[in-house]
């Protein structure tokens, strides 16, 4: 049987990291912050969308990276509410520090992105004409 703190970590994954000698709390997303943050993070899904679409790309940590690095001021943003702290505070990061935050936040609200991805691509697919006969099978 699973306990509610279970149940809460399913619903609401974190990870706790020892960030310049503080713990910092990395969240997920709420369905309210991600509506808010919807039009903030469209270009991102975009450019993943973008990469999906290239026969040639897979989203691997590197392609991932540099979409992301093309994203900064907006990753910046992200990562600061996800830790609930001011986006100057991630700005200042040591390198390794950054990285294992956007690392941290990546696996806990990779879903986040990936739910947006799949309705702008549902929503790019070509619907059936309503006019259209269906076909026996």
């Amino acid at each position: 049987m699973s306990s509610s703190a279970d149940d809460l970590a399913v619903l609401h994954p974190e990870i706790d990291l020892d960030i310049g000698g503080e713990t910092v709390t990395v969240r997920e997303f709420s369905f309210i912050q991600g509506v808010k943050l919807s039009a903030l993070v469209a270009p991102i899904v975009s450019d993943l969308s973008a990469v999906l679409a290239s026969e040639d790309e897979d989203i691997d940590l590197g392609v991932l990276g540099e979409l992301m690095g093309n994203h900064t001021e907006t990753m910046i943003k992200l990562m600061a509410q996800s830790v609930r702290r001011k986006p100057e505070w991630v700005a200042a990061l040591p390198d390794g520090d950054g990285q294992r935050l956007f690392m941290a936040f990546w696996e806990v609200n990779s879903d986040f992105f990936m739910r947006r991805l799949v309705m702008t691509l549902v929503s790019h697919q070509p619907q059936p004409s309503p006019s259209a006969p269906s076909t026996p099978h």
